[in-house]
């Protein structure tokens, strides 16, 4: 089954336009509606009830990636990446170890 390239164009376009209504609508009509934000409310409180223990596992199992990721990026926005490495070399062999996306981020411009 091969989908050409007007076919793909036109369900972007579509998608987008959705997007655009979806948008749209919840800021004019929903954010306000007390209804709405009730039912919301209520949705976010039983996925949270039913996840949060996943979240809080999740945290733990990576506790020290996540420290070591908070650290590089404070080094990073302050222009001291060389010091990061000489001041924690056990979360930069993390980071290394990973193969962490993060070691090729670009120095922040000012």
């Amino acid at each position: 089954m091969d989908i050409s390239d007007e076919e793909i164009k036109r369900i972007l376009e579509i998608h987008q336009k959705r997007l655009s209504y979806d948008r749209k609508r919840y800021h004019e009509k929903l954010k306000h509606d007390p209804e709405f934000i009730r039912k919301n409310r209520a949705r976010a409180n039983e996925h949270y009830k039913n996840h949060g223990q996943k979240k809080r596992d999740k945290y733990q199992a990576h506790k020290e990636l996540m420290n070591a990721k908070a650290s590089y990026r404070y080094y990073l926005k302050t222009k001291r990446r060389d010091l990061f490495k000489e001041k924690h070399p056990e979360k930069y062999k993390l980071l290394v170890d990973t193969n962490d996306p993060i070691l090729n981020l670009p120095d922040p411009q000012e």
